[in-house]
């Protein structure tokens, strides 16, 4: 082949599919199958494991490199972790190659022995892979809690690579956050020199007793290199069939459907998902390996190695890899731009943070061939993530609108410097710190300092600036997404909870920090005030619920019994109980004042959405993935009535003002309206052509409102369910929405990330309240009905006045 790699080809063919980093060899290495979390690098087309950040010290895995100093897992939360079947289900190629036939159901598990796959190669180089098994994704979701971790984190990761003689730091270490995975595969890499090539691959199904046989026409001069998975493992998966059988491996049928049984294991990574961080002084030093050459090569090691066949137009031989070339990897052109990005006011960005979805996000999935080029001519934005102004990334997983002004510290060169803003908190708002204060001001750095000692400084803390005319105030605090918001019954409190883990309640009028409630060990879910707003209670995604006395900042109640996240906790009206519900199926009623759990209902067959109280405290409400809505009795918890009717996942439950009535949503696309004593159903709404994730009635009752993820709310009327209102949110699905106290406005988030409110009356809307940077998770109303907060996965929560009555009247 030329003196490019096939790895690298391969690479370079394939990344910008969409599907992360392809790996030449898909096998585990040194047996180590390639999970989320790991730690290391890429070397001649294979993934390098050191260790799992996910995984304690201890942990098995570990024995052989170790763990870095300091090292404390990451914890990775279940709601942001997510898979995807199916992906890849039979074959992928790059834009140059195309299937032009495909024999026996070609790369299907009931594929016939004979199946075939036939390529053409139509340009200089191309690639493609195939699949025995449908390939699944397995991909954790952009969390900010990673970022503080990366920060504090990628020193020590360096230093155990340093400590080990992998002298591999000139090119960041990865941090593994998604994969693509199959149980078997072929894959191959063409470079044709300017010609046609069209090559075909025939194997028997089951892969595990493969013959390859790969040709390529006449009429190509060039090369073509294929892989598949090593003879060791095909040999070493047929000797454990035999067992199993007690028979020959290749002596009968029985054989045969053994070998498929233990080769159902989808084990191989095709594709990574990964982080990268880079600091702008970087190391110079060459890429080596301690255990030398012989121990990090798959192909060089001769016994357990899979065949490297090499094809030309004149002859098919067995090769040894190529030598050895740097890895290709286009996420570190994102780093180099962000390092070097001459930020307005002359700051220099220190380290960066980038990924590969950012590519594909940036350029909508279709990689230009020459990247450092296509981002000198797009200057797209970069955001600062961190207070101290050091860590930096693009600002394209929330891509922008052109011309855009941003209120955080993003900095673009569509924006004018004389009008951008930035009302994060920097060293000088903080007057009464001196430097070694402002270092340590989240207590992170310096043990001796005591959670007294941090809330004093807290309560003491300036406010956030005033924002300008129409611009909200921004709260920057939390190092997490931020999961929910609550106003206090009087008003004066804002309380927003994040998966730092942390609780932040502040004065509602100015944003200025009173306490930071940090007894929680796992994510913030949920937030709730008392109604004389003396105490706050808030669930975790551990299982556990806390009772906070605000004016003492301490946990007064430990409500300990769920044994997964806790989704909701509500208070009752009268502040005497509260009611959780949770993944492990369950709703539980609690003494508020002792934490004493009063009763556990536990009739749902799956996750329960939420749960609630209605106004008058005789009944709470709950819903559920089992289809199902459920009455409960609020002083025995008694089951009441089951609301049976809907046919998918029932994602919201509210109360009519009165008691008397209950309306839900669900994903079968309906919202209905039932009689709460009854159980009886009166009204189904057909409103929308995609799931409700959202319902609710009026403060007055006479309307019902409903929000769906097909970009639309509607208001009907609550006895008729005739529709008064549409409000469309632009082909964008709306994740929230809710009314006013007063019920004159209707507030919503949607996928854009904005916040939009409609009259009620007329139906007119505010112009939109931009600037979340990430989905918006939570929204509510001051009780006045002047003010909304709205809280997002980008770490913020925002304060927003409503503009005078006039422009939506």
């Amino acid at each position: 082949m030329s003196s490019t790699p096939a790895y690298e080809i391969y690479v370079r063919q394939l990344i910008g599919r969409g599907y992360g980093y392809p790996l030449w060899h898909p096998e585990p290495t040194k047996g180590q199958e390639i999970q989320i979390g790991d730690v290391g690098y890429l070397y001649q087309g294979a993934f390098w494991r050191m260790f799992n950040a996910t995984l304690p010290e201890d942990h098995p895995s570990h024995r052989h490199l170790g763990v870095p100093d300091h090292h404390e897992p990451f914890q990775i939360q279940n709601f942001v972790q997510g898979e995807t079947r199916g992906v890849i289900t039979s074959s992928l190629q790059s834009a140059s190659v195309k299937t032009i036939e495909v024999g026996g159901g070609g790369g299907s598990s009931l594929a016939q022995v004979g199946a075939g796959f036939k390529f053409e190669c139509t340009q200089e180089q191309g690639a493609f892979v195939f699949v025995d098994q449908p390939a699944d994704r397995s991909q954790i979701q952009s969390s900010r809690s990673i970022i503080p971790y990366l920060k504090a984190n990628i020193e020590h990761w360096n230093a155990l690579a340093l400590r080990l003689d992998l002298d591999v730091a000139r090119e960041p270490l990865l941090f593994v956050s998604g994969t693509v995975k199959t149980n078997d595969w072929g894959l191959g890499a063409f470079l044709t020199h300017g010609q046609s090539c069209v090559a075909e691959f025939e194997a028997q199904v089951p892969f595990a007793q493969a013959k390859l046989t790969w040709r390529t026409s006449t009429q190509s001069v060039g090369n073509t290199e294929v892989r598949q998975r090593s003879a060791a493992e095909i040999q070493h998966i047929q000797e454990l069939a035999a067992i199993e059988s007690n028979e020959d491996p290749s002596a009968s049928r029985q054989s045969l459907d053994s070998v498929r049984s233990f080769h159902q294991n989808k084990d191989q990574t095709l594709f990574l998902h990964y982080y990268k961080v880079k600091k702008r002084l970087w190391f110079n030093r060459v890429i080596k390996a301690a255990a030398g050459p012989h121990e990090l090569d798959p192909d060089s090691s001769g016994e357990g190695d899979g065949p490297l066949v090499r094809a030309s137009s004149e002859e098919l031989e067995v090769v040894d890899e190529p030598h050895i070339s740097p890895m290709y990897d286009p996420v570190n052109h994102l780093l180099d731009y962000i390092l070097n990005y001459p930020v307005e006011d002359g700051t220099e960005v220190q380290m960066a943070i980038a990924s590969d979805t950012h590519l594909y996000a940036l350029f909508d999935g279709d990689l230009p061939s020459d990247i450092p080029a296509a981002l000198e001519n797009m200057r797209p934005p970069i955001l600062f993530l961190d207070e101290e102004r050091e860590l930096a990334s693009l600002a394209i997983a929330e891509w922008i609108e052109e011309g855009q002004i941003f209120d955080r510290v993003i900095y673009s060169p569509l924006s004018d410097p004389s009008i951008s803003v930035d009302t994060g908190k920097h060293k000088d708002d903080f007057a009464t710190l001196n430097d070694e204060d402002w270092q340590n001001r989240e207590g992170e750095s310096d043990p001796s300092r005591s959670e007294q000692d941090k809330d004093t400084e807290s309560r003491f803390a300036p406010a956030p600036a005033a924002a300008q005319a129409g611009q909200p105030i921004i709260l920057q605090d939390h190092t997490g997404g931020v999961t929910c918001v609550a106003f206090s019954p009087h008003g004066r409190y804002l309380a927003s909870g994040s998966e730092d883990t942390i609780i932040i309640l502040r004065d509602a009028t100015n944003g200025r920090v009173i306490h930071k409630l940090t007894e929680h060990g796992e994510a913030i879910w949920t937030l709730a005030f008392s109604p004389d707003s003396k105490r706050l209670a808030s669930g975790a995604s551990d299982g556990h619920a806390l009772v906070w006395d605000l004016e003492q900042s301490a946990v007064v109640a430990v409500l300990d019994g769920h044994s997964g996240v806790v989704q909701t906790i509500a208070y009752s009206p009268d502040g005497s109980k509260l009611v959780t519900s949770s993944v492990d199926f369950t709703v539980r009623l609690w003494d508020a004042m002792t934490g004493a759990l009063l009763h556990t209902m536990e009739d749902h067959r799956a996750v329960v959405m939420t749960a609630i109280f209605s106004p008058d405290g005789r009944w709470v409400a709950s819903c559920g993935a089992d289809y199902k809505a459920k009455i409960w009795d609020a002083d025995t918890g008694a089951l009441h009535r089951t609301l049976a009717e809907h046919t998918g996942v029932v994602w919201s439950v509210a109360f009519s003002p009165d008691s008397r009535k209950v309306v839900t949503g669900s994903d079968d696309t309906t919202s209905r309206v039932w009689n709460a004593e009854t159980g009886e159903e009166l009204i189904i709404l057909r409103e929308h052509s995609g799931p409700v994730w959202s319902v609710a009635f009026s403060p007055d009752g006479k309307y019902v409102m409903s929000a769906s993820n097909d970009a639309t709310i509607k208001v009907c009327n609550a006895l008729t369910g005739e529709r008064v209102h549409d409000f469309e949110r632009h082909d964008t699905l709306v994740n929230a929405a809710v009314f006013s106290p007063d019920g004159k406005y209707v507030a919503s988030s949607a996928g854009d990330n904005a916040v939009k409110v409609w009259n009620v009356e007329n139906g007119n809307s505010f112009p939109p309240m931009e600037g979340h940077l990430d989905k918006v998770t939570g929204l509510q109303f001051s009780p006045e009905g002047d003010r909304i907060a709205s809280c997002s996965d980008d770490g913020t929560v925002r304060i927003w006045t409503l503009p005078e009555a006039e422009q939506a009247a």
